[in-house]
């Protein structure tokens, strides 16, 4: 359930439904997040970044900023 409850936290950021992404990502572990966002195709620093912003750790302007140079 919690996999499914990040994928949707995911597909909200990725859509632009940021009020949305942060408010189910409240109920999840930042690990949850990330191994969803693994399952996905995208590298450990991406998905950690992800994480991050979601979590309320770093700022939207940050998440974007950093987005490209997570290679």
């Amino acid at each position: 359930m919690k996999t499914h409850l990040a994928k949707d936290a995911i597909d909200n950021l990725i859509n632009g439904n940021l009020t949305d992404a942060k408010e189910i990502a409240v109920n999840l572990n930042a690990s949850d997040i990330i191994h969803a966002r693994m399952g996905q195709g995208y590298n450990y620093n991406e998905s950690l970044l992800l994480a991050s912003y979601l979590k309320g750790l770093i700022s939207f302007q940050d998440y974007c900023d950093n987005c490209n140079n997570t290679k």
